[in-house]
């Protein structure tokens, strides 16, 4: 019974580190997370069903974040996927706002001397759907992933977790999927250009 000097808290702790410096409770917690992922299996399976395929030979930076995305929805950590899958959306439209290059008399500038190199997310799809780089389409696509990622970087009410979570990885695979058939089409197994 606490006196009443002693104030009850709450904790959290975490002392993984310390435990797996032992050999028993290192191969305890291995078992364990063997068993956790072994149960997981199905509902990953079906995770990976839900996602839309797409392919793309826009290859950049945000390649490797919307994988770290996808792994992330597939394991059921849905608010990581959607903070990954708006990083990623982030990391692909400033690849392309660094291709534009604005053309003044013999004079060619890149978009960024006129607008600055880091305007907001917001700023930078107007800029690239007011210069013809991505369609209305793509425009609303990624001002649709900013809006659901914000809503979860700086929370306001109520989430919708793994639902918000699959939409922005399905769009941002619509918008790469999108792109590509923009330029590309399979003929004979292969990938060729479209001809204009």
């Amino acid at each position: 019974m606490p006196d009443n000097n002693t104030e009850l808290i709450d904790v959290f702790f975490n002392f993984t580190k310390n435990a797996l410096q032992h050999d028993f409770a290192r191969e305890q917690i291995r078992q364990s997370l063997s068993d956790k992922l072994q149960k997981q299996v199905p509902d990953i399976l079906s995770r990976m069903e839900d996602m839309h395929p797409f392919v793309t030979t826009e290859l950049g930076e945000y390649v490797d974040i919307i994988g770290e995305a996808r792994t992330s929805y597939e394991l059921g950590l849905y608010v990581a996927a959607v903070t990954l899958a708006g990083v990623a959306a982030e990391r692909f439209s400033s690849e392309l706002y660094s291709r534009i290059k604005i053309q003044r008399g013999q004079d060619e500038m890149a978009v960024s001397q006129v607008f600055g190199d880091t305007p907001s997310q917001y700023r930078r799809i107007e800029i690239l759907y007011a210069f013809g780089v991505i369609s209305q389409s793509i425009r609303a696509k990624l001002q649709r992933i900013r809006e659901i990622r914000n809503s979860y970087v700086h929370p306001k009410g109520n989430h919708r977790s793994s639902e918000d979570a699959l939409e922005t990885l399905n769009v941002f695979f619509e918008i790469l999927q999108e792109r590509f058939e923009e330029k590309y089409t399979f003929r004979d197994g292969m990938i060729v250009p479209k001809l204009s």
